[in-house]
């Protein structure tokens, strides 16, 4: 105390710098300034907070991308659940539209011929080679199915002729084939004659109607029928029409170029005719060979 009061200018001045070095610190606070010291601690922690601020984002970002990847494959697999369902429902309504299309060939047919009793077959085999025109199809002897049985299309129209028959299939040869016959019938004159493969005709996709008169009446466009005769096949079935007719050689006799109705290379399905009025022996000049 006594130093104050020798010294009190002295000890005034010092006071008076305190409160000022005071006031300066509380305003650097109040400004939001900081110390050297903790500006250069804030200095060397800056790129350390830098990475882990970096660390932590990109940690947050892979178990961010986790999780979204886990929610797409949850969808997928729930896409694909619906896609397998759509497809079996899109399947389910094939079959049901392929099997009421069949239902009204079947009703057709049953409208144009209710004489025939037939099965329908789908065709699971084909030999279109330069050698023979044959079907392999589904259904057989358990279902009916005889050697010599008439196939037809849809519209009716001749196939050809089962030639062979297993217990659950047969062979069918087309009225193309080179092992054909048949009695037929020219709609347009009732002239009675014979269809016949040939392997000449195979090549062009005919068959052609032989045992014909040089001065026959034919012209192009008639339709040829199956004749009926002997009742081994049914009668007033369409078997083509009349694309060309020329002479033999031996000109005692003229032959005629058929071009099948029934399209043979689109055909899916083919129905058996396994009874109808009239049936019974041996066709008189149409006999399997």
């Amino acid at each position: 105390m006594k130093w104050i009061r020798r010294h009190k200018t002295l000890a005034v001045a010092g006071i008076a710098a305190l409160l000022v070095l005071a006031m300066a610190v509380a305003s650097l606070f109040a400004s939001g300034r900081v110390s050297p010291a903790s500006d250069l601690l804030g200095g060397l922690m800056r790129p350390l907070q830098t990475l882990m601020n970096r660390l932590a984002g990109g940690v947050g970002g892979f178990w961010g991308y986790v999780y979204e990847y886990e929610g797409l494959l949850d969808e997928v697999g729930e896409l694909r659940l619906r896609l397998a369902r759509a497809e079996a429902e899109i399947r389910r309504l094939e079959k049901a539209g392929e099997e009421n299309e069949r239902l009204l060939e079947l009703l057709g047919i049953h409208q144009k011929r209710p004489d025939f009793q037939f099965v329908p077959a789908d065709i699971i085999q084909r030999d279109m080679s330069n050698w023979a025109r044959i079907f392999t199809l589904d259904k057989g002897a358990a279902d009916g199915v005889k050697v010599g049985d008439c196939v037809i299309s849809a519209e009716g129209y001749m196939v050809g002729r089962v030639s062979a028959a297993g217990r659950t299939w047969c062979e069918v040869v087309t009225v193309i084939d080179t092992d054909m016959a048949a009695g037929a019938i020219v709609d347009r004159t009732s002239l009675t004659a014979a269809a016949r493969g040939s392997f000449e005709m195979m090549q062009k996709d005919r068959l052609s109607l032989i045992h014909l008169r040089p001065d026959v009446d034919l012209m192009i466009g008639d339709l040829v029928l199956t004749s009926g005769i002997g009742g081994v096949l049914p009668g007033d079935v369409p078997i083509g029409r009349v694309a060309d007719v020329r002479q033999e050689r031996d000109g005692m006799s003229a032959v005629a170029e058929l071009t099948p109705l029934a399209d043979l290379d689109r055909l899916r399905v083919c129905y058996i005719v396994i009874g109808f009025d009239g049936a019974s022996g041996e066709e008189e000049g149409g006999e399997m060979p």
